[in-house]
């Protein structure tokens, strides 16, 4: 499954907000959790996001996939062919997914190379072929897609 999203500034008072296979308000907390914490500010952006393939999707281990690329289309830098594993709390603070072994096991079969997963599971990083990227808080996926 892939999370697409594209921001885009808008000159209209109200921007759009539109969401496929994902619930809108999902996005209207990640982008209100983005806002506080990870200082980018999208208040004045039409937001759309979509999951490739008419999937629909309610797993919280998503939420790091979806701001991952709400950040890049904003900062307009590419994330290439990586994968994104956590959920995000209301504070910006990563959170640890279930069956995070298992998940990378099949990342690593399907070809991923790049991964990012929360800080608490940081004891996954060895497993070889992948570069294993971790992140605590939303400041830090911020500051990962702003230098990359």
């Amino acid at each position: 499954m892939e999370i697409e999203a594209l921001t885009h500034s808008t000159r209209f008072p109200y921007p759009k907000r539109s969401a496929r296979g994902i619930s809108s308000q999902k996005i209207e907390l990640l982008l209100a959790t983005i806002a506080k914490f990870g200082r980018i500010n999208l208040d004045s952006d039409d937001v759309y996001v979509n999951v490739s393939h008419g999937l629909s999707v309610g797993e919280p281990a998503v939420d790091l996939a979806i701001v991952a690329a709400l950040l890049s289309s904003d900062q307009k830098k590419p994330l290439d062919h990586a994968l994104f594993l956590g959920e995000i709390s209301l504070t910006g603070v990563i959170k640890p997914v279930a069956q995070i072994e298992k998940r990378l096991e099949e990342a690593k079969k399907l070809g991923f190379k790049t991964i990012h997963i929360p800080s608490a599971q940081s004891k996954y990083q060895t497993i070889k072929g992948i570069s294993i990227i971790t992140h605590a808080s939303l400041v830090s996926l911020v500051d990962w897609v702003k230098s990359h």
